[in-house]
């Protein structure tokens, strides 16, 4: 017996003929009866349940029949049975399988009813590499094993039949950017009207039917608006006259990043000017999707390529020059490209004065270990007096340094829960009296640990939350952290999980007095909120990627 054999077309018919009786009511899908090789098969408990138009059946009634031996794995939630030739492995939830080894897909995942695991019908006939047919008389599923009688299926009239999606795919692998073209294929029932829709991405695109049953089509990824996404679904729908397929999900997620990489912080600060001839430049890479791909990271100064020479990360680049550079106006160009290939070109000027009778002369700090809440970091600078003086390091900004004595200025600053960083150059910044900004920043990064995050607080919308307009989360959380926030939905029908996916996956920043909000987030397009539950994860994050506890809140919409 080969466990690749497909069912016959003539019992692909049966069974869907089958499944559209079963439909019928949910008196007559509690007296299915299963027969392989027409002896009957007995289950202890939970027997064969028609649901949302596909026939599911206990897995260890049907596999022991066959002389399998059928394991449960607790700590994985996973199935395993197996014959002389015969491999099965399915896990709870997960709507893929393997058999023999090999992937293969299930209509619906495999799903715990009353305490039995079920799996659709269609999966195990094609495991077997059986035919499955229907006996529209005695309401019995019969399974024949290669070389075992041949049932005498007889599909009922398709006058009033359920149009059926037998497969939705899509071309989608790896991340998407901005301007690429995801293409997605349904076959089905003919004569329809056909589309597909991601969630949090697009609503409803249309599919246009190019042969009969096959219903094609395509959806750009925009590139005037950020559009970014991690593990979407892709979800079909079918329609012929009034009737409705039930919603398919595809196999496969996609992940979309339309929005490239961005420059956080960077040093010398544009257009100030510097004493050294050797001054550290550096900038911090900013990017929520994909994340930056170091190797396309290009740093150029006055149009020549330092790379080599600079430390590069997926979080930041420094260089400091090997000779003195030549005074006057110096170009930087920061080129950076992420992962799904959005490429951004950062360009900024700094003028090097060295000698020059005004900025700072000298700068230093305290920060020989890494520091923690309650240190106090003390900064001294010297300069032109009669100034303004600052200064910065991580998500530390903009301390105001006082005048001690003329040219001196100092500052000191308690560290507090989420001042974290692990990059930090401290930057001071001398605005003299005649308005000219001098930069100096420190040769060595600081680090600021101020340990694992609090859990954040999510404030808005809470568990009656009623679903006007777009969805905006709002919370509290540590100041200067940041939080990750992702919006997952379920749509449970009669204990099946039909569709689910991320609706949304971002991380927004968290302001000085602890406040944080998403942008508008479009559920629109979830199946018009009918039975979906959503559930709203909250994850703080500080500089040092340190993660808290996670906060959720869960609540369903309502047609």
């Amino acid at each position: 017996m080969k466990a690749t054999q497909k069912i016959s077309m003539i019992s692909k018919l049966a069974l869907s003929g089958a499944l559209i009786l079963f439909s019928a009511g949910g008196a007559l899908a509690q007296r299915i009866g299963v027969t392989i090789n027409g002896e009957p098969v007995a289950f202890p408990g939970i027997g064969p349940q028609q649901i949302q138009g596909r026939v599911l059946v206990p897995v260890r009634g049907v596999l022991e029949k066959l002389g399998a031996n059928v394991a449960w794995i607790p700590q994985t939630r996973t199935v395993v049975a197996s014959t002389g030739n015969l491999d099965v492995q399915l896990k709870i939830g997960d709507r893929r399988a393997t058999v023999n080894g090999k992937e293969t897909l299930l209509d619906v995942p495999a799903q715990v009813i009353a305490g039995s695991t079920m799996v659709p019908l269609r999966f195990l006939g094609e495991a077997l590499g059986a035919d499955v047919g229907w006996n529209g008389q005695t309401h019995t599923v019969q399974i024949v094993t290669k070389g075992g009688p041949h049932p005498n299926p007889t599909p009922p009239p398709q006058s009033n039949a359920r149009p059926v999606i037998n497969s939705f795919t899509h071309d989608g692998r790896g991340w998407l950017r901005a301007g690429s073209t995801l293409h997605v294929t349904l076959h089905g029932t003919a004569g329809g009207q056909a589309s597909f829709r991601i969630p949090g991405l697009t609503e409803a695109v249309p599919l246009r039917e190019t042969a009969p049953g096959e219903y094609t089509g395509t959806w750009q990824i925009p590139a005037d608006r950020p559009v970014q996404l991690t593990d979407a679904a892709v979800i079909g729908s079918l329609q012929v006259g009034g009737a409705s397929a039930p919603l398919i999900q595809a196999a496969r997620t996609i992940s979309v990043d339309a929005m490239p990489p961005r420059v956080r912080d960077r040093s010398p600060d544009p257009n100030s000017r510097v004493t050294t001839a050797r001054p550290s430049i550096y900038a911090v890479f900013a990017d929520q999707g994909s994340g930056v791909d170091p190797g396309s990271v290009r740093l150029l100064v006055d149009g020549r390529d330092v790379t080599a020479n600079a430390e590069v990360t997926r979080d930041f680049i420094s260089y400091r020059p090997a000779s003195d550079l030549p005074a006057g106006r110096q170009t930087v160009q920061i080129i950076q490209q992420d992962k799904a290939g959005n490429r951004q070109r950062t360009t900024w000027q700094f003028t090097v004065q060295p000698g020059a009778s005004e900025g700072i002369k000298s700068l230093r700090h305290n920060a020989n270990r890494a520091l923690e809440p309650g240190d106090v970091l003390h900064v001294e600078m010297n300069g032109t007096p009669s100034g303004k003086a600052f200064f910065s390091v991580g998500t530390i900004k903009d301390v105001r340094m006082q005048e001690t004595a003329p040219g001196h200025y100092a500052a000191d600053y308690t560290i507090r829960k989420g001042d974290d960083t692990r990059n930090g150059r401290l930057a001071t910044r001398l605005v003299t009296p005649g308005g000219e900004t001098y930069t100096a920043q420190s040769t060595e990064n600081i680090v600021v640990s101020t340990g694992k995050p609090a859990a954040p607080i999510i404030t808005e919308p809470g568990p009656n939350y009623a679903g006007s307009g777009p969805l905006v989360i709002r919370g509290k959380a540590t100041p200067n952290t940041q939080v990750h926030v992702k919006v997952d939905y379920q749509n449970r029908l009669l204990g099946v999980l039909a569709v689910q996916g991320t609706a949304a996956d971002l991380t927004v920043d968290v302001d000085k007095n602890g406040q944080w909000q998403t942008p508008p987030i479009n559920l629109g397009g979830l199946l018009g909120g009918r039975g979906m539950e959503y559930t709203i994860s909250a994850t703080a994050v500080n500089a040092a990627d340190q993660t808290s506890d996670p906060t959720q809140v869960k609540f369903r919409l309502r047609a």
